[in-house]
């Protein structure tokens, strides 16, 4: 964020929530991970104290930012540099994830101010919350895509497929949207929202999935299909796959959908 931004920011926080600046306040949203454009909103983060919720609820609403039984927090629109955008500003008292999109945003988080020692806690919670479980999260997200892709073959097999344009053009979406969630989990990230999911995969994986999209979008046979999947196949095994001969049940089981 450009220091001018970030101290207009802190400088309006400050004459809303008076002390502010001990929390830990971060930039999170498309200006965080680096997408944004001049008109971009401004999404501000800031985690409390629980015992501190109640002060920030009541200068957010002495200041008409909240009504009664809304939560702490504030919208307001500004002009920074010729564009007018929208400043919208969070509290949070804990580390909240519901999903792998959470978590993708919050690893992007930039701090603001100066704490720190709170910006340090929480990135350790943050992997803490992704580590827990991984190996499940990797092993549903390799046989849903691997399952996209049979129901997709399978639209290639009907006679009638001409009669599917809509249909298949749907399901190749869908496959492709699977795909690329497991190459995030298979470099151990969290994905994005799909708007974001292509342009931010990045490495091997992005140059080789920009590749498999405008293919799978060109499929018009059976035959294409099976050229394009045995690709797909092959790359995915070699990534994810361990080589050594005995790695635990779960890999066992992964193991078993490789030729699905």
């Amino acid at each position: 964020m450009p220091e001018t931004l970030k101290q207009l920011i802190l400088q309006f926080m400050g004459t809303i929530y008076p002390g502010i600046e001990k929390e830990a306040i971060f930039l999170t949203g498309s200006r965080a991970i680096g997408t944004w454009t001049p008109t971009s909103d401004i999404d501000i983060l800031v985690f409390i104290d629980p015992k501190d919720y109640s002060y920030y609820l009541k200068q957010s609403f002495e200041h008409g930012f909240r009504k009664e039984g809304e939560e702490a927090g504030l919208e307001e629109r500004f002009s920074y540099e010729g564009s007018e955008v929208l400043l919208e500003i969070k509290f949070m008292t804990e580390l909240y994830l519901s999903n792998l999109i959470d978590y993708f945003s919050y690893s992007k988080m930039q701090l603001v101010n100066d704490n720190h020692a709170k910006h340090s806690s929480l990135k350790a919670d943050l992997q803490k919350w992704f580590d827990q479980g991984y190996e499940d999260r990797l092993m549903q997200h390799y046989i849903q895509a691997f399952q996209d892709m049979k129901e997709l073959k399978d639209m290639f097999k009907k006679e009638q497929k001409n009669l599917m344009l809509d249909t298949i053009f749907i399901k190749k979406g869908i496959f492709l949207e699977a795909v690329m969630k497991l190459l995030y989990l298979i470099k151990r990230q969290g994905y994005p929202t799909v708007k974001w999911m292509l342009p931010l995969l990045d490495g091997e994986e992005g140059t080789w999935i920009q590749e498999i999209v405008s293919e799978v979008k060109s499929l018009a046979t059976l035959e294409e299909f099976l050229i394009m999947e045995e690709k797909i196949k092959r790359q995915i095994n070699k990534k994810l796959m361990p080589q050594r001969p005995y790695v635990g049940q779960r890999w066992k089981f992964l193991s078993a959908f490789k030729h699905l």
